[in-house]
């Protein structure tokens, strides 16, 4: 059997750079820069919306859907060992004549 590397004293960073992009009528993306983790792990990101759903995945980007969920949305880096997670980043967005808006 596999060793599991120890976290112990490790902080799993947030995302940096988390922002809206491509933002049009109904569409838009919010993106974020990736983070390198430790020796012998990987990271994903789990992105929960507004009404509490979660969204995982390995991308750096998370498309925001065409049903416009108002509010704000957590981005948190996920470390595979031990299933440990950042403390999250949060991003506003909004809804203005059908058009997404950031903040």
């Amino acid at each position: 059997m596999l060793a599991q590397p120890s976290f112990s004293a490790y902080t799993v960073p947030d995302p940096a750079n988390v922002r809206c992009s491509a933002l049009g009528v109904l569409r838009g993306r919010i993106v974020w820069d990736a983070v390198t983790p430790p020796g012998g792990a990987t990271v994903s990101y789990d992105v929960t919306q507004p009404d509490g759903g979660v969204v995982s995945s390995s991308a750096t980007s998370y498309a925001l859907p065409a049903v416009s969920l108002i509010g704000g949305y957590v981005v948190q880096t996920r470390l595979s060992a031990g299933g440990w997670r950042s403390a999250g980043v949060t991003v506003s967005v909004t809804n203005v004549g059908g058009v997404y808006v950031c903040g």
